[in-house]
This record gives structure tokens, sequence and C-alpha cells, in this order.
């Protein structure tokens, strides 16, 4: 942890952070506050650099209090307030519906995102093969189902976190052709400069671990 492209992380998730319960808690100040805009955050790098263990410390350091039947909260039981979704899991939830041809339908964006402050996506790039959808077609459903949810997000102020292994800077970059001109546009408008993350230098701590570093 002591890399300083790590730690240069770990400056920007807690501003992301502390941004994020900003909005949290003007929201919950007043029912007429109108919805304040978070940013979304970009992690990119390679194996092993921590951008997931990042994303799991966001995840559970923003908790609910669990309450019981009658309202009341229940010591110790705490759930994550973000959404946690895999890139494939994303993909596949937003077509589950099909109808009686076997054409399928996008599900709602808001029905899997629902009123969490934030979403995370982890792994954008290792998704699996979209089910129900022709080979030729996967690139271009992969992109629309991308632009799909991240518009909604764009219009709801709903911030999003992506780890992803591409390389995630600027209009031509793998990321950008990897979710497509729509999406990356979408993207572009809720991660304003600085919260795109590179962590490409960081060394892959599961070899250090494993003794092979």
């Amino acid at each position: 942890i002591t890399h300083p492209d790590l730690t240069a992380a770990i400056a920007r998730v807690r501003e992301w952070g502390a941004t994020v319960n900003a909005a949290r808690r003007r929201q919950a100040s007043s029912d007429d506050a109108p919805p304040l805009a978070a940013p979304s955050l970009i992690l990119s790098g390679p194996n092993g650099a921590g951008k997931t263990a990042l994303a799991r410390v966001i995840h559970w350091s923003m908790v609910d209090t669990v309450l019981d039947e009658d309202g009341r909260p229940i010591p110790d039981m705490v759930i994550p307030c973000g959404r946690w979704f895999t890139a494939t899991d994303l993909l596949g939830a937003l077509a589950q519906e099909r109808d009686s041809d076997g054409y399928t339908h996008s599900a709602a964006p808001g029905q899997l995102a629902g009123s969490a402050p934030f979403v995370i996506i982890d792994d954008v790039a290792a998704e699996l093969t979209i089910p129900y959808v022709a080979y030729q077609a996967q690139e271009g459903e992969r992109q629309t189902r991308y632009h799909l949810f991240l518009d909604w997000c764009v219009r709801n102020n709903m911030p999003v976190v992506i780890t992803t292994n591409l390389a995630a800077a600027g209009d031509d970059s793998d990321l950008a052709r990897h979710v497509g001109p729509r999406a990356w546009s979408r993207l572009m408008q809720m991660c304003p400069r600085g919260y795109i993350v590179s962590l490409w230098s960081v060394p892959d701590y599961r070899r250090r671990l494993g003794g092979r570093a």
C-alpha cells in the first residue's frame, strides 16, 4: 500500500466518498433538496493492482442499518447502501424479459439500481457472452446495454464506480472502444477530470504474496 500510485488512488477514493456522503446528507436533510450530482469514478489497471479491493472498501464503507419488522435498528447489523454488479451480471440482467417469440427486452435500469446512492460495476471487459444474443451481434448488444444503463445513471444523478483492466485515458482508449461512443460520452459526462484513476504502474500484489515478485 506504499506504492505512490496506490496511495494517490486511495486519496482520490476518499475524496470521492466524501462527495457522495455530502450528497446523501443533503438529500436526507430536506425532501425538497434537488439531487446533488456526485462524480463517477474509474479504477483502471492490470490484474492484481487492487482495483476490486478498493471497490469492495467503497462498497462496505457506506452502509445502512438493518431494521427489524417494527422499524427498530438491529444492533451490529448493517448492509451496503450501494449496489454491486459484475459487468457480466449487469449486462445479463438488463435483458431478462423474453416474449413468446423468443425476443429479449431490456429490463429497466432503475429496477436494478433502485434508490442506491451509487453503483459499482466490477471487471468491465471481463464480460462473458450475453445469453440469447447471436455471436456476430455481441459487441453491438454489449455497447447498447452499457449505453442504456449509463444514460439512466446520468439522468438520475447516479454515480458509478467502474473497475477495468482496460486503459481508460482518452476517447480512443480501450475502455472507450469497449463500451462504445454513446456509453463513453455518458461516462465522461459523469466522470470529471481526475476521477479516472490509473493503477498501471502498481505491481501485482498476488504475485508478491505468492513469492513470485
